[in-house]
């Protein structure tokens, strides 16, 4: 199994669809339909039953390629309020997860 920690998120792992390959001593890996995959992480992201987490919450704000500060905007806070969601500086209240 691939621990894919290349997304941000520490509990990925991949059983399949990744290939890696030794060239001139180097370590290459490349992952099949990365979009598709992307989109799985977040549909189970969203799928969950417990509150977002940090690295959840910004996973989620970049695949809807939404910056942080139009998101702030959206939830009439600050732009470092944002930026503390992510780096679990601050609690992710109720209404905004559920609104993600």
């Amino acid at each position: 199994m691939y621990h894919y920690t290349e997304c941000g998120l520490s509990n990925v792992y991949l059983k399949n669809g990744v290939i890696t390959e030794n060239i001139d001593g180097e370590e290459y890996t490349s992952i099949d339909d990365m979009n598709g995959l992307h989109k799985a992480i977040a549909q189970a992201i969203i799928d969950s039953h417990f509150p977002l987490k940090n690295k959840e919450f910004k996973f989620i704000r970049s695949e809807m390629n939404v910056s942080q500060k139009r998101l702030a905007t959206r939830f009439s806070v600050s732009e470092k309020t944002i930026a503390c969601y992510e780096k679990g500086g601050s609690e992710i209240p109720r209404t905004t997860d559920v609104l993600v």
